[in-house]
């Protein structure tokens, strides 16, 4: 169990944890703060953890990197990351690196953005999707919308 010191913050004129409903005295899983009153708006991603914060600040004391698309020492070094992170997610979903190609983005939204440019979508396509979406999910109706493919939501 951990011994945690609790900070209050909230807005001006405002007490601490009075919204109603939503997740308040929160921390991170393993950190020795917890923050009463604050809002976890965390959407589709989870608070990492201390230790998390922790293994990569000594990764970065220990590594300069440079960016991948340079030719020098930094840039080969944050390339092998890179590739190595690639190789690694393919080997986990058993994927063929032949058929397959990992890509990274920022988040969820730049990874359905990329979806919706690129998929093929014709007058003859379907795009099919719940009522009750990411935001970016619906961006891609517009793409499909725009091609003449037939858009169909399903009710939850």
């Amino acid at each position: 169990m951990l011994n945690a010191r609790k900070i209050r913050l909230g807005r001006e004129g405002e007490e601490p944890g009075s919204v109603p409903g939503v997740r308040h005295g929160e921390g991170r899983i393993d950190s020795e703060i917890i923050v009463e009153g604050q809002i976890n708006d965390l959407g589709t991603s989870g608070l990492y953890a201390e230790s998390q914060l922790r293994q990569h600040e000594d990764f970065l004391e220990r590594h300069v990197l440079g960016n991948p698309h340079s030719e020098n020492p930094t840039s080969w070094a944050a390339t092998n990351i890179v590739e190595n992170a690639r190789r690694d997610v393919l080997r986990f979903f058993k994927a063929d690196p032949d058929q397959y190609t990992v890509v990274f983005t920022a988040n969820a939204s730049a990874a359905l953005k990329l979806v919706g440019e690129s998929f093929p979508f014709t007058e003859g396509s379907r795009f099919t999707l719940l009522q009750d979406n990411h935001n970016s999910v619906q961006g891609i109706r517009r793409y499909a919308e725009a091609a003449g493919a037939e858009v169909i939501y399903l009710p939850l």
